[in-house]
């Protein structure tokens, strides 16, 4: 319950940089971002539903066709949890890659989505190609300092008990 609080406090800030900091003509999708993220630490079914959750708030914020980014983000946080039990030990490696995996997965599924409802999809080749590596190359520098950041906490609390 805490961890999906957690999660859902991301999504104001999140929306709130998509929105304004990120111009409309850069793909940079930090929804994905936070999808991702959060299905590494979840069970697949859980982190599913979460990151389904995330798309939705992007779908509502956004004011494009509703459940195209809910879905979207579902099955790409359900893939960056699949594997997480037999990678622990290599979280930010995986993480990386999961997230390329994640994104180029989810960038397939919504063109094919708008293709299927008949919505021009144009352009959608350039940002498949480099964005995946961009958004692998954020995530592992954001489980970098994540995993930084957990060792100093290990190393100041043993450093505490008597």
């Amino acid at each position: 319950m805490k961890s999906t609080l957690l999660a859902a406090a991301w999504l104001m800030p999140t929306a709130v940089l998509q929105s304004t900091l990120i111009p409309r003509s850069w793909p940079l999708d930090l929804f994905l971002l936070l999808a991702v993220l959060n299905g590494l630490r979840r069970s697949p079914v859980r982190a599913s539903a979460e990151g389904m959750a995330i798309g939705l708030v992007q779908d509502i914020a956004g004011g494009g066709i509703l459940g195209l980014n809910a879905t979207c983000k579902a099955v790409a946080a359900a893939v960056a949890a699949w594997p997480q039990r037999a990678f622990s030990a290599h979280i930010v490696v995986m993480g990386a890659l999961l997230m390329f995996a994640a994104t180029l997965i989810e960038r397939c599924i919504k063109v094919l989505l708008l293709a299927i409802l008949g919505l021009t999809v144009s352009g959608w080749t350039a940002p498949l190609v480099w964005l995946p590596l961009l958004h692998a190359a954020m995530a592992l520098l954001l489980l970098s300092a994540g995993v930084l950041v957990a060792r100093r906490r290990r190393r100041s609390a043993a450093l505490m008990t008597p």
